[in-house]
């Protein structure tokens, strides 16, 4: 009995000790295993705590061979020479995500000379798909990238680089800059007003008034470019068709003061551009009296107390039509016509100013009591232009150093054509090269930068982008079910 006892104690030892073995493995495995409770994305401290030089430079040169793939493709001698990728979506993705995480990877990718190879394959993409409705969400995605680019001065310099482009597109800019086929890019995809891009405009316009310090030299077309922009958002029927738009109007104003005030020397055409429709601006600071005039003529057969949204852009648009006339063969006309502009614009001020008591009372007859501190906050649908609000803003337009410049340049330009035969308007060009405006231009404003900073509402869009990508590369397979995804819309659009 005492010899079994004596067994019973040692088996039960070994099973004491293999059970304190068993314990301690547990309690190894399951602090190796992560604690899949703490919310820390292991992919995402990679790319913030990613900081190594030498990967940089292997990311940077990825980027650009995936990415100019898209355009590469599709300008080869020999068709289906050279595989085209279908995932430069997931790449833009991949590249905004590390722009927005790691600020040393923003930093070095815009101070490098091959982020043209980065920029190009992105303005070609958003290009080509300006008229798509479904890739929408893709030309928000390269906007949001350029936009952080351009938050950073380096990219601004670097935009200076003359860059060959060879691209199975009707944009092309001999000898041109990247700011060039940046400029030409955005003013085609704001010309042709694709349904969903309106709300994008002021960050594209954001992305100009970034690098408008630093660009050196802006060719011919890309000047008549911006002024062809500035004609379309100080339209009456651009600027009554949200409070907001007229912020495009002020971006686009910052671009032409930041290249007057720092880069004039090597900007004459955009200068000689802003000389020859100097009507624009005359205009649009005479916009209200006009319409105000306009509406005295109308007064008699106006029933109601105040007019309406539609009856103020009913006015806008006659006045559009008459600008649009008067402007339609601007580009071929000489200098002499914009000072006969000028002077029937301040013959027209001076009728308006001589009637004041009539023009407080049509005011009283527009406007409304909301001013543009808080009509901006109103949903469009609840949103009326008034006088009042287009007083308000144009008021605050910082168009002082854009006015000294035609105070100083202006009559220059007049004396010398009345002087010499002038034949090419080369030789206007050369004229204002070699022209200063050094102590008639009011001290240089501060340079602003606007960095884009990611919010909640970034994340939910991105989210939501990346789910449509997953989505839409799956269809084939059917492993979601499209009747119960809540998370964005599916429309179906026929076959062409």
């Amino acid at each position: 009995i005492e010899k079994k006892e004596e067994k019973i104690e040692k088996k039960e030892e070994k099973i004491e000790k293999k059970e304190e073995i068993v314990s301690q493995n547990s309690s190894t495995k399951e602090s190796e295993c992560p604690d899949f409770n703490n919310k820390i994305n292991v992919f995402n401290e990679a790319l913030i705590n990613f900081s190594e030089p030498a990967g940089f430079t292997t990311l940077l040169t990825g980027f650009c061979e995936l990415l100019n793939n898209v355009h590469q493709s599709k300008n080869t001698w020999m068709p289906n020479s050279m595989t085209s990728i279908t995932c430069y979506q997931e790449l833009l993705i991949v590249l905004l995500k590390f722009l927005d995480v790691n600020e040393s990877m923003l930093q070095y990718m815009t101070s490098q000379s091959s982020i043209a190879d980065i920029v190009i394959p992105i303005l070609y993409i958003m290009y080509t798909s300006r008229n798509n409705p479904g890739r929408v969400g893709l030309l928000h995605l390269c906007a949001f990238i350029l936009l952080r680019f351009s938050s950073e001065r380096e990219f601004g310099v670097q935009l200076n680089q003359i860059v060959p482009l060879k691209l199975p597109i009707d944009i092309q800019t001999a000898n041109g800059t990247l700011a060039d086929f940046l400029i030409l890019v955005i003013s085609k995809i704001i010309s042709t007003h694709p349904e969903g891009m309106t709300p994008l405009f002021e960050n594209l316009m954001t992305i100009l008034a970034n690098v408008s310090p630093y660009v050196k030299s802006i060719s011919m077309p890309a000047s008549i470019k911006l002024l062809a922009l500035f004609e379309q958002f100080t339209s009456p029927r651009f600027l009554f068709a949200a409070p907001q738009h007229h912020h495009c109007v002020f971006l686009l104003v910052e671009v032409f003061n930041n290249i007057i005030q720092y880069q004039f020397a090597g900007n004459t055409p955009l200068v000689y551009s802003l000389i020859r429709r100097k009507g624009l601006f005359d205009r649009l600071m005479s916009l209200p009296e006009r319409l105000i005039e306009k509406a005295k003529s109308r007064q008699k057969n106006v029933s109601s107390e105040k007019i309406d949204q539609s009856a103020l852009v009913a006015l806008g648009d006659q006045e559009m039509q008459l600008q649009q006339q008067s402007n339609h063969n601007n580009n071929q006309q000489d200098e002499s016509n914009t000072g006969n502009t000028t002077e029937r614009e301040e013959r027209s001020r001076t009728v308006s100013k001589s009637s004041t008591d009539e023009h407080d009372k049509t005011k009283q007859i527009l406007n409304n009591t909301t001013s543009t501190n808080t009509v901006e906050n109103l949903p469009p649908q609840q949103w009326k232009p008034t006088i009042l609000w287009l007083e308000e803003w144009i008021a605050k337009l910082p168009i002082h150093t854009i006015n000294s410049m035609f105070t100083a340049l202006i009559a220059r330009v007049e004396q010398f054509i009345s002087e010499g035969n002038v034949s090419d308007e080369r030789q206007i060009l050369n004229f204002l090269s070699k022209t200063t405006v050094v102590g008639l231009l009011p001290l240089p404003h501060a340079i602003i930068l606007r960095k884009c900073h990611p919010y909640s509402s970034n994340y939910h869009w991105l989210t939501t982008f990346v789910w449509a990508v997953i989505y839409l590369n799956n269809l084939s397979l059917a492993i979601f079910d499209g009747r119960a995804i809540k998370l964005f819309q599916i429309a179906t659009v026929p076959a062409q």
